[in-house]
């Protein structure tokens, strides 16, 4: 039947048909086939680059692995797994005393003002109240500063006891900061 269809046309008309027909042909088996299978190897060598990423990243991190176990050593002590809040509180109020009996600070009065949570953080805050000469405030601050314990002072403010006087009266807020696992 094809032969038959193909007897009765021209040569020039023959050929017309069987070069449309290859067209249509390779534009099928590139819609069908061949589109497919490129998207899909498109899609897995994005992938593959992702992953080669991924792997890249984790051998930079084992290759640094001495380093952070170095560092792991030197701040570690300050993550510590946090006490209950009441704890936490007591200890930092424990800390403050002992750092203004060293540095021979009378302490008025002492009282929790809360806590705020920073992300990996948590933060326990005191105010003070607390009275001495400049000297001994200032280095009743600088205690508190290089503490161990991560107890910084977050605002202060300092005013004679009385005119003329040479005894300082300080209200501080105090904060210490506690590395959450």
């Amino acid at each position: 039947m094809i032969n038959k269809f193909l007897s009765k046309l021209a040569p020039r008309e023959r050929t017309i048909l069987i070069g449309t027909v290859l067209v249509i042909s390779v534009m099928f088996l590139d819609r069908m086939i061949l589109g497919p299978i490129f998207s899909r190897i498109r899609v897995l060598g994005e992938k593959i680059q992702e992953k080669e990423g991924e792997i890249n990243t984790g051998i930079r991190i084992l290759a640094n692995d001495e380093r952070v176990k170095q560092e792991l050593g030197i701040y570690g002590k300050y993550s510590l797994k946090a006490l209950p809040s009441e704890d936490e509180l007591a200890d930092l109020l424990g800390e403050i005393e002992n750092l203004a009996q060293g540095a021979q600070v009378y302490l008025i009065d002492s009282s929790p003002a809360g806590t705020r949570n920073e992300g990996m953080f948590k933060k326990y805050i005191v105010k003070i109240d607390c009275e001495g000469h400049m000297e001994e405030i200032v280095e009743f601050m600088h205690s508190i500063e290089s503490s161990r314990k991560l107890i910084n002072i977050e605002s202060l403010r300092i005013r004679p006891k009385e005119k003329g006087s040479d005894m300082m009266n300080c209200n501080l807020s105090i904060a210490k900061t506690v590395v959450l696992e």
